[in-house]
């Protein structure tokens, strides 16, 4: 029996109902997961140091100093991850694919082009190093492409993304049991997308977390849900407001078929420092945090010792007549006294060596070592202090971190680009027109990928090992793609 209590039985079932409560249920617990790990905040404070703006000033004399360092590190390394090209690389698994490796690549890099795939890996990158997890997302939009219809790749920041809590390795994501991506969305486009009368009845800015998503200007919004199920080995979208609403069900909407024709989420994870028993990795921004404290601190004892000493205490003879209201720091004054030496400044003691010592050691030496990635990598003149020897190992060292992140961004892509190819198989239904290297254009559909012939005049669906590189491919790499690789 419906409960007449609740708004949402006018148009929802009993079933619904106590479905919708379930998938809420399921953002709560993972949303809770990350609150008591401190990841939100920790994720808010990482971003304002960023910004340049770790701090409020406590008073008008605070010096609230910041030397910002967390944002040139983050930059650099994200221009060396991006500026680089990105190659695709089609391996085929059988003889029988081979002839098909060459066109399946063009099909793949027109698909990476029209993503416009360098400002997708930038964002990925950015949150990577400032927040510890870049995530890309996968979907496809049949209307992109001039109605041809494109697997659009995304970046998604790690904060709206709720992975099943019972996962503990980011590698194994997959075999969770639902992944939700929050999303805050205009009440106007669920009226458009899912009708009047579901998107009249969601409660504006309503967040069942209680965190205060929206600002004073939310009277439009809501938060948006998509909430990914494997369900007897099929994928499934419900897409639902923070209120409890289901404005669509993938399973409704097609006889229980699976929404993609996998059971594996469209999310791909890439960490930076993987942390033990979480999903959720460590950045080098989060690294430096302290240190940026260590140092704005040393730099406000300097330069509060410098106000100091540029206005020091004085003493005074009271028989000197001297009118202390109006001895101000007002250059050019003259003042009145019938003692020239009734008055003297008393001398503040000297700033100490150890702080100016502390803040140079804590930028050249720890700021480095922390993140392993030099000065030198960004083109900043080597200090004098250090060899060149020294120097030249800062440089490598910097370059296997480089490598190193590059290695695992190619493993995230090289998944990224199997999910497009599946997609394109299954929705690629009619022939398109591709751009081949010496500029002729051959037609191809990439559902025929699924019936290929084989050498016993069978049939099967073409296999390849999608590899993606970034840098030079070189001439190994691109013969390893079939026979019809100078096509």
């Amino acid at each position: 029996m419906k409960n007449k209590n609740d708004y949402r039985a006018s148009f929802m079932s009993d079933a619904q109902i106590n479905f919708a409560d379930e998938l809420i249920d399921k953002y709560l617990v993972s949303w809770r997961d990350k609150d008591n790990r401190g990841l939100f905040d920790l994720w808010e404070k990482v971003e304002s140091y960023w910004e340049g703006n770790p701090r409020i000033p406590t008073s008008y004399s605070d010096p609230n100093s910041n030397v910002n360092f967390i944002h040139p590190n983050v930059e650099g390394q994200v221009s060396l991850l991006v500026n680089q090209d990105i190659n695709l690389n089609v391996i085929p698994v059988t003889p029988a694919d081979k002839a098909f490796a060459q066109r399946t690549k063009t099909m793949l890099t027109w698909v990476k082009e029209k993503n416009r795939l360098t400002r997708k890996i930038d964002q990925h990158e950015r949150r990577r190093e400032k927040f510890g997890t870049g995530i890309f997302r996968v979907l496809y939009d049949p209307d992109a492409a001039n109605g041809f219809g494109l697997p659009i790749i995304e970046s998604v920041n790690p904060a709206y993304v709720f992975v099943d809590s019972a996962i503990s390795d980011v590698y194994r994501i997959q075999q969770g049991s639902y992944i939700i991506e929050a999303l805050t969305k205009p009440i106007s486009w669920a009226k458009e997308q899912f009708g009047q009368v579901l998107g009249s009845s969601i409660r504006p800015s309503f967040d069942p977390t209680g965190s205060y998503l929206f600002d004073n200007n939310g009277s439009n919004q809501y938060l948006h849900l998509m909430v990914w199920l494997r369900t007897d080995g099929k994928l499934r979208l419900v897409q639902l407001s923070g209120d409890g609403i289901i404005l669509s069900d993938s399973f409704a909407d097609n006889n229980g078929e699976s929404f993609y024709p996998t059971d594996q989420f469209p999310y791909f994870f890439t960490p930076l420092y993987i942390r033990e028993g979480t999903v959720w990795a460590k950045g080098d921004a989060e690294l430096l945090l302290a240190l940026q404290d260590l140092v704005d601190e040393l730099d406000d004892q300097i330069r509060v010792n410098a106000r100091l000493s540029g206005n020091p205490q004085r003493l005074v003879d009271v028989s000197s007549n001297i009118d202390l209201d109006k001895w101000t720091n007002e250059s050019g004054l003259i003042i009145p006294t019938s003692n020239i030496n009734g008055a003297r400044y008393l001398n503040p003691p000297e700033m100490p060596s150890y702080p100016l010592a502390r803040r140079e050691y804590a930028m050249n030496y720890e700021r480095q070592i922390i993140t392993r990635f030099a000065d030198q990598m960004t083109g900043t003149p080597v200090s004098s202090n250090i060899t060149a020897t020294e120097a030249q190992g800062l440089l490598d060292q910097g370059s296997m971190v480089i490598n190193h992140k590059i290695a695992l961004l190619q493993e995230t892509l090289s998944e990224v680009f199997d999910y497009c190819l599946m997609l394109m198989k299954e929705y690629y239904t009619e022939e398109k027109a591709y751009r081949l290297s010496d500029g002729e254009f051959e037609y191809w559909k990439a559902s025929d990928l699924k019936n290929i012939p084989t050498a016993n005049l069978e049939t099967k669906e073409a296999e390849f090992d999608i590899i993606v590189k970034i840098g030079n491919e070189t001439k190994d790499e691109a013969a390893m793609q079939g026979d019809d690789a100078d096509a």
